[in-house]
Formats: structure tokens, C-alpha cells, sequence
């Protein structure tokens, strides 16, 4: 089974979201960080997801990046989103 671009951007989003629920102050306290998971698309092929915390080349600023793609046995490409968390 193979995963859409557009089902891997999505959960991309969705993951994103996620790791920017911490506010500022929690982030700060893990930055720089990262680690991954597998988990499930919703048309169900395995994906690996991949969060990233790292100090944003602004002041108090936390680039949070997060990919999720296709585990090595699937030729599916993967798709990367980030946000940028500011203090305050």
C-alpha cells in the first residue's frame, strides 16, 4: 500500500501541532531535543515520525521541525513541516 504526498503532508501538520502545544517555557527546557516513533497513516501503512527542537537562529525564538515518512522498505517520499516559537 502506498501513502499519498498529500496524506503524508497532513499528518505532518498534525504532528506539528502537537509538538507545538508546549508553550514556550517547556520547550525551552528540552531545546535541543528530538526524537521518533512509528506509528500508523490513516490508510494504514506504517510511518515513522520524527520531532526536532532546536534553538532558532533569532532571539528566544525554538525552531520546531517535524517529518514523518515512509519506513526504508517504501519507496514513498516523506514530508517535513516546521514552526518557529517565539517567547511571549
Amino acid at each position: 500500500m502506498v501513502v499519498s504526498e498529500a496524506e503524508l503532508r497532513a499528518l505532518a501538520e498534525e504532528e506539528l501541532a502537537a509538538a507545538c502545544s508546549l508553550s514556550f517555557a517547556e520547550l525551552s527546557r528540552i531545546t535541543p531535543w528530538g526524537d521518533g516513533h512509528r506509528g500508523f497513516s490513516p490508510s494504514g501503512v506504517e510511518v515513522e515520525f520524527e520531532r526536532r527542537y532546536l534553538w532558532a537562529d533569532q532571539p528566544d525564538a525554538i525552531l520546531v521541525e517535524v517529518e514523518v515518512r515512509c519506513p526504508p522498505d517504501n519507496p514513498t517520499t516523506g514530508a517535513e513541516a516546521r514552526r518557529i516559537v517565539r517567547k511571549g
